[in-house]
């Protein structure tokens, strides 16, 4: 059967996203063009990527599929998985993670037929209600492209990833409740450069999207966290 059976894992995880995605996905969406489908799907066509950011379909950001944060249920999150073309519905699975104080929160996550991507999505529901969607883009969006829609970001971070050799940039909306993540080769900037205003490149590319109350996400924005304010973009 092609249907999908939620199963539910136990793990000591930390909602949100594998960061790793973003460092593949350059290698991922080439390698898009020369999969083939499952039996699932037909294997003369393949669903659009999940492009609700751009078009506000059917809802716009933060909204995601009619999910809203802080009042969509467990059953309803559920639900609307099962209603998304590029989800591979057998893929869809559940762990307990840890969000805030709750540490018996539960994620629900999926792959994707486009990307295709074994884990590409995951919402966070936390009594009872939805608290945080993120999914991994199956198509070209800048951070130039998320301000011009979303408008100036409140803060800014720069994660190394010193096994890859690379750095982590995300931008934070507090009031929209969004964030964007991108990934970069090469070393992140320095503490001198970050106290004196260091500004982001326009044209990293976005590899994940994520929607949450960003303050209930990332308690560390409260507690003078490795965050930092927006200084505008720098050079391409």
């Amino acid at each position: 059967m092609c249907a999908g059976r939620s199963t539910k894992y136990l793990s000591g995880f930390r909602a949100g996203p594998p960061w790793q995605l973003m460092r593949f996905r350059k290698a991922i969406m080439p390698a898009a063009a020369l999969l083939i489908i499952s039996a699932c799907s037909p294997r003369d066509s393949k669903p659009a990527a999940d492009d609700s950011f751009l078009t506000g379909d059917p809802c716009p950001a933060p909204c995601w599929h009619g999910l809203k944060l802080g009042e969509s249920s467990e059953d309803q999150v559920r639900e609307t998985l099962r209603t998304l073309p590029f989800a591979d519905q057998t893929s869809i699975r559940e762990w307990s993670v840890a969000w805030r104080e709750d540490n018996n929160a539960t994620e629900v996550f999926f792959g994707c037929i486009n990307p295709p991507v074994e884990r590409c999505g995951g919402a966070t529901i936390s009594g009872g209600v939805l608290r945080q969607v993120w999914y991994v883009l199956g198509y070209t969006l800048r951070l130039s492209n998320v301000v011009a829609a979303v408008g100036e970001p409140d803060f800014v971070s720069h994660v190394p990833e010193p096994a890859e050799n690379g750095c982590r940039t995300a931008l934070y909306w507090v009031e929209e409740q969004t964030s964007a993540y991108s990934y970069e080769s090469g070393q992140c900037p320095t503490l001198q450069e970050l106290l004196e205003g260091f500004q982001v490149s326009p044209s990293l590319e976005v590899g994940i999207l994520t929607y949450g109350l960003v303050q209930e996400a990332w308690p560390e924005i409260d507690a003078g966290g490795p965050y930092y304010k927006w200084s505008g973009f720098g050079e391409q």
